[in-house]
């Protein structure tokens, strides 16, 4: 996989299907507007391990944080590159939707959580406001029992 871009065509074109062209690189997972590049690493802790990642961060731009060290083995090509890009998407996807059924199932218990809350509030005052009506129909009741005496 080469490392520089290859296209001779400027960054806002688009190909046939709205996508940028990619000359034949897979595009990025995560921001699907970049294409994926290997990179070797030049750290005291990874020195020389090859890594992909998203064209995206070239530009110092951060909108795209994709990730990858390169399979140990030599015989890596880009269809079983393309593929384990795929199955990472396909998990993210679906990642992405149990997230969404959560967060949905938790705005649920979070609204019966306020009506619950309402209905406590309404009920201890129902409960205050019978109290001081009982009150004042013993007190009531007491005055005229002594009004009777």
């Amino acid at each position: 996989m080469a490392t520089g871009s290859g296209a001779s065509s400027s960054i806002g074109s688009r190909g046939p299907s709205g996508q940028p062209p990619t000359g034949g690189q897979p595009l990025c997972p995560f921001c699907r507007t970049a294409t994926i590049v290997e990179r070797t690493s030049r750290t005291t802790n990874n020195p020389d391990k090859q890594f992909y990642t998203c064209k995206n961060r070239d530009w110092g731009n951060s909108k795209c944080a994709f990730f990858m060290w390169k399979p140990v083995s030599d015989g890596v090509d880009a269809a079983s590159l393309t593929a384990g890009v795929q199955a990472l998407e396909k998990s993210l996807l679906a990642l992405g939707n149990s997230v969404e059924a959560q967060s949905l199932h938790v705005s649920r218990i979070a609204g019966q959580q306020r009506v619950d809350r309402w209905l406590n509030v309404a009920s201890v005052f129902v409960g205050v406001v019978l109290f001081v009506v009982l009150c004042s129909c013993l007190v009531h009741l007491n005055a005229e029992a002594r009004l009777t005496l």
